[in-house]
């Protein structure tokens, strides 16, 4: 199963197969001249697939033993030709030849590279990330977590872009939504798109929200339709693409308020990938206990409040249950210092160098020692207003140390600095009020992962959401919480004046 898991090799039933080909051929209408299958596994959708007609069946295979279970299976058929190979290194097209209309027909990995990297699977070829465009930090970020299937699917409608095919696959909810808006930002269009859910759990064991999209290529449309395998003449919804940006049909009044604006205001927490030695619970005076059950002594000064995703509960966040080891003040600062201004860190952090060198994110490699990424002097603003990323309930909270010490956030939050508790008292009222909450619920997907990523929160104009939502909005928000009675008209007029400025 752990194999399975790390090749995101989920072989299609028999039974979905036949529903998926049966679903084309009557429902879509389609009458292919060929059906290319790029990951085609023992060939079980290309034995189902065969209803459709076609005079050319090419099935692409890297596991040389699946493809021998296929030639079995499909017999000395004329029309079936299989090719042992990678899809992201094989040219298609001249294989196929001039076979006229054709479907791109599959059900490529079901796998992040998180995942098979925490399993201890090689990664795949830099093929996947080359097929993203994904360079440089990028590449080695949260950005370059995506499932195997979307480079494959993406480098098929490069390859196929000129012509009407169609690409019907399944796939996750999450990397369908992903690859129309790569698609778009790409200039890559297509005249119809249809996303028809089904059971995973029932069909694969998993629970992960999934479907089959069907995708021809052309011009003309900008959005997808939704529907239920089993029900699929009944429109459930639709979602849309605008600059890029996938988000479901429904809207809030306050979709004006969105755009792409850039980085912005929003920064990600802390990564240090190193729970165990980084993030601590206190013991007493300058004493700290790590999560190896080792009380250690360290100097307080690289020692910091920590609120992860799970800690966000409530919109006024003054104690704290973790603390943070933080060894630098900016991105890839040298840190030898430390043995000299920091001996007791420096003699503890060497004592467990080898889990912090272990750490397998390709971020630390070539950085000074005991590295962490998301550290700027954004880190350090005493104030900040923090949202969970994991969450699709969007509460946002105020974090401050009544100590005075900077309080530091994981990598699973998004947060926005303040210079003071005034303005990031109206700030994260604003947040919670529900206008925004509505807006921000709107542009996500309640499957997701990750429903908010920086990415999102970088669309939001917050100057225009200062100025719209009025004062009432954010008062019956400081009821709504129980909150003592503070706001006044004043912390409103000097948050939009300081988001304007």
């Amino acid at each position: 199963m752990t194999i399975q898991r790390a090749n995101g090799d989920y072989q299609t039933p028999e039974a979905l197969a036949r529903q998926v080909c049966s679903y084309l051929y009557e429902a879509v209408g389609l009458r292919p001249q060929a059906v290319l299958e790029p990951t085609c596994g023992v060939g079980h959708l290309l034995e189902a697939s065969l209803i459709l007609g076609a005079r050319h069946y090419l099935g692409i295979e890297l596991n040389e033993e699946y493809v021998r279970a296929a030639r079995e299976r499909l017999g000395a058929d004329a029309r079936v030709q299989l090719v042992v190979g990678d899809i992201l290194a094989t040219a298609t097209q001249p294989l196929l030849g001039s076979a006229g209309p054709l479907l791109i027909l599959g059900n490529p990995p079901w796998v992040n590279r998180a995942t098979r990297g925490a399993l201890g699977a090689p990664q795949c070829s830099t093929q996947s990330a080359k097929a993203l465009g994904l360079r440089g930090m990028e590449a080695m970020t949260g950005t370059s977590n995506f499932d195997l299937s979307l480079p494959i699917m993406l480098k098929l409608v490069e390859e196929y872009r000129a012509t009407d095919a169609v690409l019907a696959m399944l796939c996750k909810t999450a990397t369908a939504r992903a690859l129309l808006g790569t698609l778009q930002r790409r200039n890559l269009s297509w005249s119809h798109c249809a996303l028809l859910e089904f059971d995973a759990k029932k069909h694969f064991g998993v629970s992960v929200a999934a479907g089959l999209l069907v995708l021809k290529l052309g011009a003309g449309a900008a959005c997808c339709d939704l529907y239920h395998l089993d029900r699929p003449t009944e429109l459930l919804g639709q979602l849309t693409v605008v600059d890029g940006v996938v988000q479901p049909q429904a809207q809030s009044t306050l979709s004006s308020c969105c755009a792409y604006l850039g980085p912005g205001r929003w920064r990600s927490g802390l990564k240090h990938d190193c729970a165990k030695v980084m993030e601590l619970t206190t013991e007493g005076a300058e004493r700290w206990r790590n999560g190896l059950g080792e009380v250690v002594a360290l100097e307080s000064d690289y020692v910091f409040p920590l609120v992860k995703s799970s800690h966000l509960k409530s919109p006024l966040i003054t104690t704290f249950r973790k603390q943070v080891v933080v060894p630098q003040r900016r991105l890839r600062e040298d840190t030898a210092h430390l043995q000299s201004t920091a001996p007791l860190l420096w003699r503890y952090l060497d004592g467990h160098r080898a889990l912090l060198d272990a750490r397998k994110s390709a971020i630390y490699r070539g950085a000074p020692d005991f590295s962490l990424f998301g550290i700027g002097d954004y880190s350090f603003a005493r104030y900040k207003v923090a949202l969970s990323g994991f969450y699709y309930e969007p509460l946002c909270a105020l974090l401050y140390d009544p100590a005075g010490r900077p309080v530091m956030l994981d990598d699973t939050c998004y947060f926005v600095p303040v210079p003071s508790f005034e303005l990031g008292y109206a700030l994260m009222l604003l947040l919670n009020s529900a206008p925004v909450q509505d807006l921000l619920r709107s542009l996500t997907f309640a499957d997701a992962k990750r429903p908010y990523t920086q990415k999102l929160l970088a669309r939001l104009d917050l100057a225009q959401l200062a100025a719209r939502v009025p004062l009432s909005e954010l008062m019956a928000c400081e009821q709504r919480w129980d909150l003592v009675p503070y706001l006044t008209p004043a912390h409103l007029t000097a948050l939009q004046a300081w988001l304007a400025a």
